[in-house]
C-alpha cells in the first residue's frame, strides 16, 4: 500500500501587533500506510501571515501576497486586513 498524507487546519488566530492584524495558522499533517506498523506519524506546523512584508529590493513595505494559501485563510485576511 502507498503512504498517504493528510493535512488539516487545527486553528486560525488573528493577533494584533500595533493595531496591525497578523494571521497564524496551526496545521497538523499525518502520514499513514496501513501496511506499516511504524505509521502513522504526525507533525504540527505554524504558519505566520503578516499583513505586510518588507521588500529588500525596493526597501519598502508591501502587502503580503497570500493568493497561494487555502481559501479560508484568504477570506479571513480579506475581512481583517481591509
Amino acid at each position: 500500500m502507498a503512504i498517504t498524507k493528510t493535512t488539516k487546519i487545527l486553528e486560525i488566530n488573528v493577533r494584533y501587533n500595533k493595531d496591525v492584524p497578523d494571521i497564524n495558522v496551526n496545521r497538523i499533517s499525518s502520514w499513514d500506510d496501513e501496511d506499516d506498523d511504524q505509521l502513522p506519524i504526525e507533525k504540527k506546523t505554524v504558519e505566520h501571515y503578516p499583513k505586510q512584508v518588507w521588500n529588500e529590493e525596493t526597501e519598502a513595505w508591501e502587502d503580503n501576497d497570500i493568493s497561494g494559501t487555502d481559501q479560508v485563510i484568504q477570506d479571513i485576511a480579506a475581512a481583517v486586513w481591509s
